[in-house]
């Protein structure tokens, strides 16, 4: 942690600096793609489809993090019935 309170990467365990680099590579991927992928569709099929890409990006990673939510709310739920 520096003077501010600004918790620093190399501050976190070796499996969250981990997490946190993929999640960057990840980012850095899905920019890229983006960005190809406008193109490519803009310049094969048509400008007014350019957009679907994009979409279907935002529209897969909802559906990743609901899904991610409701498996991690059944573990909660089966925890607290077990009383753990």
């Amino acid at each position: 942690m520096d003077r501010n309170g600004t918790i620093l990467v190399v501050d976190l365990p070796m499996i969250q600096r981990a997490v946190v680099l993929a999640a960057a590579l990840m980012n850095a991927a899905m920019v890229a793609a983006s960005a190809v992928s406008t193109l490519l569709i803009a310049d094969y099929l048509s400008p007014a489809l350019a957009g679907l890409p994009n979409t279907a990006g935002v529209l897969g990673t909802a559906a990743g993090a609901m899904a991610v939510v409701q498996r991690r709310g059944a573990v909660l739920m089966v925890d607290s019935i077990r009383g753990g």
